[in-house]
């Protein structure tokens, strides 16, 4: 019988966004969502990335978009079919933030 719980990251920052997952075992990733004070005006992309566990050659971009073009505030990924992924992989955003806006950033998984 699988054991299932959700792990949640998130925290606020004013600069550039580098975070990522910690997570021991197999899981699925349920989400990632962002929230901007104000909407980013300078073109730059947020990227959400696998980094494998097993080989920097797996890294995988799952996820990327350019928040100044639709002027977009709130960001949510949700895969549009399961991803599951192997003990210590991570998940990982990252964004340059030139504009320096506050953000709020959470990412979901689901332990298998």
């Amino acid at each position: 019988m699988a054991i299932w719980y959700l792990t949640v990251k998130k925290d606020t920052w004013i600069w550039a966004i580098d975070f990522s997952t910690t997570v021991k075992d197999k899981f699925q990733l349920n989400s990632v969502t962002v929230h901007f004070d104000v909407a980013p005006i300078t073109s730059e992309n947020l990227i959400i990335k696998l980094k494998g566990a097993d080989w920097v050659v797996y890294d995988t971009v799952l996820y990327c978009v350019d928040p100044s073009i639709s002027s977009a505030i709130d960001i949510v990924f949700m895969p549009d079919r399961d991803l599951f992924f192997e003990k210590w992989d991570i998940i990982n955003a990252t964004y340059t933030n030139t504009d320096w806006r506050t953000y709020w950033m959470r990412i979901v998984t689901q332990g298998l």
